[in-house]
């Protein structure tokens, strides 16, 4: 029994109290992307109460919406809205992996999505480039006063930015 199989088990019976374990399930799935674990899953997100839980839970069905070649074109289109909002690597490598057949709505939606995540990748990586510069300069310098004015204008840059990208 996979580590999955036991999650999806322990949420079958309602037997899951702890919203850390629910994460850990719904992360699971996530990368797992087992279809069978819909019903469950389904079931699981009517019930669920935390607010982070539920949104892992809901990646971790839009994942498996996205790889079921049965899934309705207009629900593999909300599915990648939901994955994009996830803006990570593991959101970028799902959208990536979808085949090449599918109509070109939800190509073009994917195609989207995919620019969407790499341009907030490629800010996160100059923001962390931009800050480790400045840690290695407070490392070699006396003074900690010209370090934290830089960390405080990355700080302001990156919050804005954040701001801007939750907004689209």
């Amino acid at each position: 029994e996979t580590r999955t199989e036991r999650y999806l088990s322990t949420w079958k019976r309602g037997l899951m109290p702890d919203p850390a374990k629910r994460l850990i399930a719904a992360q699971a799935v996530f990368k797992s992307r087992d279809a069978t674990a819909l019903p469950a899953l389904e079931g699981a997100l009517a019930k669920e109460t935390e607010a982070r839980v539920k949104k892992v839970m809901l990646e971790a069905r839009a994942a498996i919406i996205l790889t079921q070649p049965s899934s309705k074109d207009v629900d593999k289109v909300e599915a990648i809205a939901v994955i994009r909002e996830r803006s990570d690597q593991d959101a970028r490598g799902l959208l990536g992996s979808l085949p090449a057949d599918l109509p070109a709505t939800v190509q073009r939606t994917a195609a989207d999505a995919i620019a969407t995540i790499d341009q907030y990748l490629a800010r996160w990586q100059m923001v962390q480039q931009v800050y480790q510069s400045i840690w290695a300069n407070k490392n070699q310098s006396d003074s900690e006063q010209p370090a934290e004015n830089a960390l405080a204008v990355v700080q302001g840059i990156w919050n804005r930015y954040d701001t801007e990208f939750q907004q689209k």
